[in-house]
């Protein structure tokens, strides 16, 4: 990755960085394979990306509606917590608390996207 220029910088979901690399895979074909690294996350991501990223990315912006930082809602996509105390968790080191509403509708995006998978 030495000389690689950064062009872009943000949070995205698992199933993302699997979509980006299947992607960069496809753009290099016979030249060169994945570095390494590439191969050992786009392993990762097929393990654990299973849902859609269109599914995925309206679950972010559905956390984000309720006043969540973009990166906590890719994380808690992420994640996908089962139970409000996984929930808290992921906001344990934050300034602020999520109350048991937002909990609640955190955990029903979850199960939502979960359920379609």
């Amino acid at each position: 990755m030495i000389g690689k220029e950064i062009k872009n910088k943000r949070p995205i979901t698992i199933s993302e960085v699997k979509e980006n690399l299947k992607k960069r895979e496809k753009q290099l074909e016979d030249e060169e394979e994945l570095s390494y690294e590439q191969k050992t996350t786009l392993q990762y991501a097929e393990k654990f990306g299973k849902s859609e990223v269109e599914r995925e990315k309206k679950a972010v912006e559905e956390i984000k509606d309720l006043d969540i930082d973009e990166r906590l809602a890719v994380r808690l996509v992420n994640l996908a917590p089962f139970n409000k105390d996984q929930v808290n968790l992921v906001f344990e080191k934050e300034r602020f608390d999520v109350d048991e509403e937002k909990t609640k509708k955190i955990l029903k995006i979850i199960d939502d996207l979960r359920e379609a998978k």
